[in-house]
């Protein structure tokens, strides 16, 4: 059941990075208000699908015979909380990038990965993939070495057509 616990926190968590994505993008005003209704309500689908599938009568049996012991459990969590919060991060950075290259007039794809300090994931490697020219590269650059203390050695640029 743990792993069904886990695809229901990822999806809880995809639903919100995609929810929180599509409020930046939305213009203010009335769709911007729309959008933070219709993100709540996604939002309040995908929290309670699972326990209306559990059904009600088996819930008291099903945490009776739970398997998972405390320390597993909290294993267990831990490790998604890992999972999610560097996922979290790398997204965050990446539509930061892209939203970036796009102000410089650039469409590209971006992939961050992260490195691990004292159980925090900081930010270490960009790849950025798109038709850039070498003005809009050096600036790129810059903005991604002065707002995430990435230097320009582990920023690798490939020439390639984002659709």
């Amino acid at each position: 059941m743990s792993e069904a616990v886990r695809s229901w926190l990822l999806s809880m968590v995809a639903t919100a990075l995609i929810v929180s994505v599509l409020e930046m993008l939305t213009p203010d005003g009335l769709p911007k208000r729309v959008g933070h209704l219709l993100g709540g309500l996604l939002l309040l689908l995908v929290l309670v699908r699972p326990v209306s599938s559990l059904g009600l009568e088996n819930l008291g049996e099903y945490f009776a015979n739970s398997a998972l012991s405390d320390a597993q459990w909290d294993q267990s969590l831990e490790e998604t909380d890992q999972v999610l919060l560097e996922s979290l991060i790398t997204d965050s950075c990446q539509a930061y990038i892209e939203a970036q290259a796009a102000q410089l007039g650039a469409s590209c794809q971006v992939t961050v990965t992260c490195r691990w300090e004292e159980d925090i994931p900081i930010p270490d490697s960009v790849t950025v993939i798109g038709e850039l020219t070498e003005e809009q590269q050096q600036s790129l650059r810059q903005e991604i070495a002065a707002d995430f203390d990435i230097p320009a050695e582990r920023q690798t640029f490939q020439s390639q057509e984002v659709s």
